[in-house]
């Protein structure tokens, strides 16, 4: 087991853990349907009024939402909704500061986020290199997550990074999904399309995974073949018989 990966549940992560007999305080604004759950958008069809006495029991800190207890019901509201004292800004210190220490950053160009600690489980969804998720526990190879998305399910160990990434782009992503489907691509294309540029020769969808798609295509057929031109925001771009024999830049 590598030494960074933390066996530790936050349990506040998952809202089952509370403070003592928790801490009392009012509410500065009518909360309107509270939600009964820290992951997802569940809510409750009550209203708290305001100045109303409710006891804080801990902090989410991924969802930024406070456990509180109000009419013998555990439910979940903003911190913006309650009056902060030093007690409860102490929480929500050491309860961010657990979360720093349980975020992870996706390394890999994508992965799957699992139902179970299996690559052979259905997957949930496609995270892309620089998402950041936040370790629960580990299992074997497998570490068990919360998405910033308020997902939770599993990832494989060796696709988390404890070190931050840089977040992908879609332009980024397109570009290397490309290159990498394509192992034998020729050199020189792999690197203009990495870096987001046309070369002569180049095949359509080769410029659609560099530039992207174009806004407009007009389409020409003549004894000797067919000829397109692509129009883009600044440049046109055309192909005989499908392969790139031109390109003019717009001023």
């Amino acid at each position: 087991m590598q030494p960074w990966v933390i066996k530790l549940f936050i349990a506040v992560l998952i809202g089952a853990n509370s403070i003592g007999q928790g801490i009392k305080t009012k509410t500065i604004f009518t909360v309107k349907k509270p939600f009964e759950t820290p992951l997802k958008s569940w809510q409750v069809n009550i209203n708290i009024p305001r100045d109303t006495e409710i006891i804080v029991l801990d902090y989410v800190p991924y969802s930024k939402r406070m456990k509180v207890k109000y009419n013998e019901r555990i439910l979940y509201i903003s911190r913006t909704f309650i009056k902060e004292t030093d007690e409860i800004l102490g929480l929500v210190k050491k309860r961010t500061a657990e979360l720093i220490e349980a975020t992870l950053w996706v390394k890999e160009l994508e992965t799957k986020l699992y139902k179970k600690a299996s690559a052979q489980s259905q997957s949930i969804i496609t995270l892309r290199r620089g998402d950041v998720v936040y370790e629960q526990n580990t299992l074997d190879k497998f570490v068990e997550v919360i998405t910033t998305s308020n997902m939770r399910g599993w990832m494989k160990l060796g696709d988390l990074s404890k070190s931050p990434k840089k977040k992908i782009s879609d332009a980024e992503y397109r570009r290397e999904k490309f290159i990498s489907m394509n192992p034998n691509l020729s050199p020189k294309y792999a690197q203009a399309i990495k870096s987001g540029l046309v070369k002569l020769g180049m095949a359509k969808d080769m410029v659609i995974a560099s530039i992207g798609t174009p806004d407009k295509i007009n389409k020409t057929v003549n004894s000797i073949g067919q000829h397109e031109q692509w129009v883009y925001k600044n440049q046109y771009i055309y192909f005989d018989n499908g392969s790139l024999t031109a390109w003019q830049q717009l001023h």
